[in-house]
């Protein structure tokens, strides 16, 4: 178990490892009135090769954040 967080290079070689079929998931938060709840769903990319960032990604200076708030 990884008690660090990883780099993207270790991203990458871990996702090699992976069937290419396989879905990605992503835990999004979703707030209803006073209530907050989370539940997996697909992992959406960006589509625009000019923008890093989506719903469910953002590429921030120093970190890499998967999910959606």
């Amino acid at each position: 178990m990884t008690t660090k967080g990883c780099t993207v290079k270790e991203l990458r070689e871990f996702l090699a490892k992976l069937p290419d079929d396989l879905t990605v998931k992503v835990l999004a938060e979703h707030s209803y009135g006073y209530e907050t709840s989370t539940r997996w769903t697909d992992l959406r990319l960006p589509t625009d090769e000019h923008h890093l960032n989506s719903d469910d990604v953002y590429v921030g200076d120093k970190t890499l954040e998967l999910g959606c708030r």
